[in-house]
This record gives structure tokens, C-alpha cells and sequence, in this order.
């Protein structure tokens, strides 16, 4: 369009150059076309203000064809830099999905199996490690799926749009499922840790405890039949019961730590088997100090009984016995 508007103008100019060189005479009486003749009228005037329209004409076409030019240049650099900017999130996308994939691989292999102290620092050691990587990542993530929403609002009629909205939709539930999974491993881990710390330090202290009290069961001796001595005897009893009452929210808090522990879901069996000894071991010299103290309470109760009933006897057959002496006494007097 260009061209032609220019090759059109300089043919007229040309053709007005020639006419006014040769003094071409209009067919119009008395006035010549672009020439030095004079003009009786204004007919010369107006040819040549159909010259000067034609050549605003051609003006403006030119500028605008140049117009549309620069916009459809902006154009073009407006959807170069749409088309770097998806390739772009593209790219971030997939290496996005595919260390999110990474992390959900290593959180599948974890187990929440309680093995001793050292074992569990370790791996509240690799748990910091792997929350410290999705801490470092969330602000990238967040700003991924910034930019895909972006991305949707400016194109909601793209052809892409289903695509994008699903690998949004990926990544948010991934990441979610991340942060809940790890999360709730914190939380097993540090229960973990606190039952096996609460077992360990619990079944030490008891089973040292209940060394001291089956020693000092073993020297209490024989029961007396002596009423007054039984009595001491079953003090000395009653006050080592009343010992393993005040231990016994000791002895229930072991019970249930050590329960908890083997009741977690894929428990190593050494850790079960070590667990379930050592409960097993206090839960068995406990009752058995426990069943030897009440049974030696009940048998000082039923001596003390037959005693009283011997010192009652006794005292009645010593009391008709001085009577009958003193009968005997005043007989033979």
C-alpha cells in the first residue's frame, strides 16, 4: 500500500511536471491544468487541491500502515515475552513437581519404629533436615503457584487453560500432603521419644526400687505370737504397702509408656522384645512383692486372731485355776 501511494504520487507529479513544462490547455475554455497559462476561473485551483487531497491521502495510509506496524511489533514482542514467560513456568513446573515427587518418595520410606536414644536422635536429626528443605522451598512454591494463577486470569480462554489448572491443583495437593505427612511425623516422632525417654528413666529408677523393698521384705522374719509383736510385725507391713501405693502412678505411668511403645505400628521386634522384658520383669516383681506383703498382712490378721483367742483362753484357764485353788485353800483350812 505504501508503494503503491508513492508510485501514484510521483506519477501525477511527473504528469503535472510534463503539463506545466509544455503549457497543456485544459478542455475547460480559458484555463490550463498546472501550466503558466492564466485562468479565467478557479479551475486550476481545484486541480490542484485534488492533487494535495490525494497526496494527504497517501499521507495518512502511510502513517497508517506505520501504525499498525509499531502495534503489531508490540504485539509480537508482547507474545514472545507470554511465550518465555509460560516456557518459563513450564520449566520451574516440572522441576517443581519432580523434587516434590523426590520428597514424597523419601517420606514414604519413613518409619516411626522406636529403637533406643541414639536411633531417635537420628532421625529427629533427618527429619530437621527434610523440614528445613521444605521451609527453603515453600516461598518457591507459593510463588509458582503465584504465577500460574496469574497466568490463568490474563488467558482464561487459552486452549492451556485445563492443563494449567490441573498441574496447580497437582502441586498444591502434593505440597499440602507434604506438610501434613511431615508434620504428623513430628508429632509420632516426639511421642515417640517421650515415651521411650519416660520408659527408660521410669524402669530404671522402679526396678532399683523394688530391689530395696524385696531386701527388706526378705529380713522380716518369722511371725511371733506374741499379740503386741504382731502387731509391730503388721505395721512394719502395712507401712511397705503404703510404699508401693505412693509408687504406684509411677508403676502405672511405666505400664502405659511401655504399651504405647509396643502398640506403634512397625516397631522393630528387638525394640519390641527389649520393651517387653523389662516391663514384663517389673510387672512381675511388683506383683510379686505386692502378693507377699498382703499375704503376709492377711497371715499376721489370722495369727492375731488365734493369738488373742490363746491369751483369752489362757487367761480364763488361769483365772478358774486360781479360783479353784482358792477353794481347794479354804476346804482344807
Amino acid at each position: 500500500m505504501n508503494s503503491r501511494g508513492n508510485a501514484l504520487c510521483n506519477l501525477i507529479i511527473a504528469m503535472t511536471s510534463t503539463a506545466k513544462s509544455w503549457g497543456v490547455k485544459s478542455d475547460v475554455p480559458g484555463a490550463i491544468l498546472n501550466g503558466d497559462g492564466t485562468a479565467t476561473d478557479n479551475q486550476g485551483f481545484m486541480t490542484n487541491k485534488e492533487l494535495t487531497t490525494i497526496q494527504n491521502s497517501t499521507s495518512t495510509v502511510n502513517q497508517s500502515y506505520d501504525d499498525l506496524g509499531a502495534t503489531l511489533k508490540d504485539k509480537r514482542s508482547e507474545l514472545e515475552s507470554m511465550l518465555l514467560n509460560m516456557q518459563n513456568i513450564q520449566e520451574e513446573t516440572s522441576s517443581m513437581m519432580e523434587w516434590l515427587q523426590k520428597m514424597d518418595t523419601v517420606a514414604a520410606k519413613w518409619e516411626t519404629a522406636v529403637l533406643d536414644s541414639e536411633t531417635v536422635k537420628e532421625k529427629v536429626d533427618q527429619h530437621k533436615l527434610f523440614e528445613t528443605e521444605l521451609k527453603q522451598n515453600e516461598s518457591k512454591v507459593q510463588e509458582l503457584k503465584d504465577r500460574v494463577t496469574e497466568l490463568l486470569e490474563k488467558n482464561p480462554d487459552s486452549s492451556e487453560v485445563p492443563k494449567w489448572k490441573q498441574m496447580l491443583e497437582k502441586i498444591d495437593s502434593k505440597w499440602s500432603q507434604l506438610s501434613h505427612v511431615a508434620a504428623d511425623r513430628q508429632k509420632k516422632m516426639e511421642e515417640s521419644s517421650n515415651y521411650l525417654t519416660q520408659f527408660q528413666a521410669t524402669e530404671a529408677q522402679l526396678s532399683q526400687w523394688l530391689v530395696e523393698k524385696e531386701l527388706m521384705i526378705s529380713v522380716l522374719g518369722p511371725l511371733s505370737i506374741d499379740p503386741n509383736m504382731l502387731n509391730t510385725q503388721k505395721q512394719q507391713v502395712q507401712i511397705l504397702l503404703k510404699e508401693f501405693d505412693t509408687r504406684k502412678p509411677q508403676y502405672e505411668q511405666l505400664s502405659e509408656a511401655g504399651q504405647r511403645i509396643l502398640q506403634k505400628p512397625g516397631e522393630h521386634p528387638p525394640t519390641h522384645e527389649r520393651v517387653k522384658l523389662h516391663l514384663t520383669a517389673v510387672a512381675q516383681k511388683w506383683d510379686a512383692l505386692t502378693g507377699q506383703l498382703s499375704g503376709r498382712c492377711g497371715r499376721i490378721e489370722q495369727v492375731i486372731v488365734k493369738s488373742t483367742e490363746y491369751q483369752n483362753c489362757l487367761k480364763s484357764l488361769s483365772e478358774k485355776l486360781s479360783t479353784l485353788e482358792n477353794k481347794l485353800r479354804q476346804n482344807l483350812a
